[in-house]
């Protein structure tokens, strides 16, 4: 197996910060916006991005509905791979088409109908999730 160095493909890694949410968890819910979408296609295009890149998530519902929406507007699309790490993420975010970031006047009311080019679901990465995570499932899936 080569790196994707070696393969000369250039990865850059952007990070969405996780707060703390009323119950003391982390979450990534209230950076949803569109400042952080903003910020994000701004450090995106400054890092050179062009028609032929690929936006990768690597992450939950947020992040899949953040990188969903980034790859939807950036050059009017650009391939798009879900690494999702939360049941929430591969049960909805990820299989779905809708990419959005909420409004002050709402939730989701700024997005895209967009599916990704790729998929990738591993239930070993569901294991570490505390039980309010892991809850957020179809009963008939037991990672």
């Amino acid at each position: 197996m080569i790196s994707f160095a070696a393969a000369g493909v250039k990865v850059t890694k952007l990070v969405v910060q996780s707060v703390s949410d009323e119950s003391n968890e982390s979450s990534t819910e209230p950076v949803k916006t569109r400042e952080v979408f903003n910020q994000l296609t701004d450090e995106i295009l400054a890092k050179g991005i062009t028609k032929h890149s690929c936006i990768i998530s690597l992450g939950g519902g947020v992040v899949n509905n953040m990188c969903g929406l980034l790859a939807a507007t950036l050059y009017r699309g650009i391939p798009l791979i879900h690494i999702t790490t939360t049941t929430m993420g591969a049960f909805d975010a990820a299989i779905d088409f809708k990419q959005a970031v909420n409004h002050p006047l709402g939730k989701n009311l700024l997005g895209a109908y967009y599916p990704a080019s790729k998929i990738v679901i591993d239930p070993e990465a569901f294991r570490p999730l505390s039980s309010r995570h892991s809850l957020n499932r179809p009963s008939s899936f037991r990672p």
